[in-house]
């Protein structure tokens, strides 16, 4: 166990290094020193005699003055081991956003063309006027469906959505 050993008027208080997650659990009450409830927290023994609890702790701490407790946890800080940081390595890198626009663009251009390459050949099979009267009765039938309420315009958010 990781600890900080403070001489102070003939004492020696001993603080263990605390987890991270104890120090977020303590949350020091409205108009308690932080500071304060740390080291009580972190406060395990005083010139060799365990400290029982954390009632214990706070008294011996409560009959020190603040600047004392000030340099204490100074003390206390500084004496920890440096905490030690990870970093992560291979994570997915997503590519630039102008490059995904401009290969949707490209795609979009590549879709148009397949379009109308079905329509100039639709157009040399069937005549302009057969495809003609087809676009015009399929206006129609889209038209008869709007009137009956059976063709609902579709949204950007459920125009990928497959349901």
């Amino acid at each position: 166990m990781e600890t900080v050993e403070i001489p102070l008027n003939h004492y020696r208080y001993v603080f263990r290094k605390l987890m991270y997650e104890e120090e977020f659990a303590l949350a020091a009450t409205l108009g308690e020193d932080s500071r304060r409830s740390t080291l009580t927290a972190a406060l395990t023994k005083v010139s060799g005699l365990p400290i029982p609890s954390r009632e214990h702790a706070a008294a011996i701490l409560g009959a020190l003055p603040l600047p004392v407790i000030s340099r204490m946890w100074v003390l206390y800080r500084t004496g920890l081991p440096e905490s030690r940081f990870f970093s992560t390595r291979g994570l997915y890198r997503a590519p630039d956003p102008s490059k995904i626009i401009f290969k949707a663009a490209e795609e979009e251009e590549r879709r148009g063309e397949v379009v109308d390459r079905a329509f100039a050949a639709m157009e040399q099979k069937f005549g302009r006027k057969e495809l003609a009267e087809a676009q015009a009765q399929d206006t129609l039938l889209v038209a008869d469906a709007r009137r009956k309420g059976l063709l609902v315009r579709a949204t950007e958010s459920s125009e990928g959505s497959s349901s």
